[in-house]
């Protein structure tokens, strides 16, 4: 949408994502449940 409004792609104006919200994503991670090293889907909104 960017580049389509500016004719111009965000690199070609030296733009940088300088911070990235993600949400409603879910991701393997490894944590401990109940003193046992355990690997899990956790979901973030």
């Amino acid at each position: 949408a960017f580049a389509k409004q500016f004719h111009m792609s965000p690199d070609d104006l030296d733009m940088h994502v300088i911070y990235d919200v993600s949400h409603n994503i879910a991701k393997v991670e490894e944590h401990i449940v109940d003193g046992k090293l355990k690997t899990l889907l956790v979901h973030r909104k």
